[in-house]
């Protein structure tokens, strides 16, 4: 980090540095950008980590295939004058705690598509998974999968804040965030800018750079 930090060196990031950035970014993107800041630039941009989330071979995170989808749906509206319209679903369901062997790879384990392996991750329980419905038509398309063995408020928001930033980068327009009663959705709700409790009920809230 200090080398990229000084300018001595360039080119592709190591292993290490992109483990770390990955790490700060998917906890807190108000402490990746600080990071950054300070180091001079030494950690990749933000959107450079966001391209490292997206697959293109059906592996767990954001599947580049249905964004490139996304993308030239809104191209064809705007030619119409129109906008696409949609409602993003999360949902998590339960999967077999098991590992297997698939191409020589050792599957299983939690897995955000980061492609980052170690032996000290815990084995999958459950996936999380991510949709598009489209309000204004008649489609809908599964844009991201994770593997994962629970996560909290915080870290679910900050998959949730990086869907959203994706799917404003193909230009359709998000309307609506649909998830079930887990009190676990609630607070991220809650961590969203909505409020979901009787007392001070608010539905509605804003995506903004400053997450």
């Amino acid at each position: 980090m200090l080398l990229r930090a000084s300018g001595l060196k360039k080119g592709k990031y190591a292993p290490e540095l992109r483990s770390f950035a990955l790490t700060l970014h998917f906890y807190s993107k108000k402490a990746y950008v600080y990071v950054r800041k300070v180091f001079k630039t030494c950690l990749p941009h933000t959107s450079t980590v966001k391209k490292w989330y997206q697959v293109v071979d059906g592996s767990p995170g954001f599947t580049k295939e249905a964004l490139e989808v996304l993308k030239c749906k809104a191209v064809e509206a705007s030619q119409r004058n129109r906008q696409i319209v949609c409602c993003l679903i999360i949902d998590e369901m339960s999967i077999r705690r098991q590992t297997e062997l698939d191409n020589g790879k050792l599957c299983g384990y939690v897995d955000y598509g980061t492609d980052l392996e170690s032996p000290e991750l815990p084995i999958a329980n459950n996936a999380l998974t991510f949709m598009v419905n489209a309000v204004n038509g008649n489609w809908k398309i599964p844009i991201a999968y994770f593997l994962i063995d629970g996560l909290n408020a915080i870290e679910r928001t900050n998959l949730i804040k990086i869907a959203l930033e994706c799917l404003h980068e193909t230009g359709i327009k998000v309307v609506a965030l649909t998830f079930d009663g887990l009190l676990c959705n609630f607070k991220v709700g809650n961590e969203l800018g909505a409020r979901l409790e009787a007392s001070q009920f608010k539905i509605n809230f804003s995506a903004s750079n400053n997450w």
